[in-house]
């Protein structure tokens, strides 16, 4: 199966992202969501306070 999560943790934020944990920031989708990475890679963000795991699915499979 190919590799279809990250390994490593996000280390820079995007712009927005503390002022959206403040309820400051009115427009959560151009952070959260899906979104390209590079041309050959998307990214998908999720913002779940307090989850210790989030399940995707992927092509009919749960990842």
């Amino acid at each position: 199966m190919e590799q279809l999560y990250a390994e490593k943790k996000p280390t820079v934020r995007p712009y927005g992202f503390e002022q959206m944990t403040r309820n400051e920031f009115h427009e959560p989708h151009a952070i959260l969501g899906l979104h390209n990475f590079d041309k050959a890679h998307n990214v998908i963000r999720l913002w779940r306070p307090g989850a210790e795991k989030v399940f995707l699915e992927v092509r009919g499979e749960i990842v």
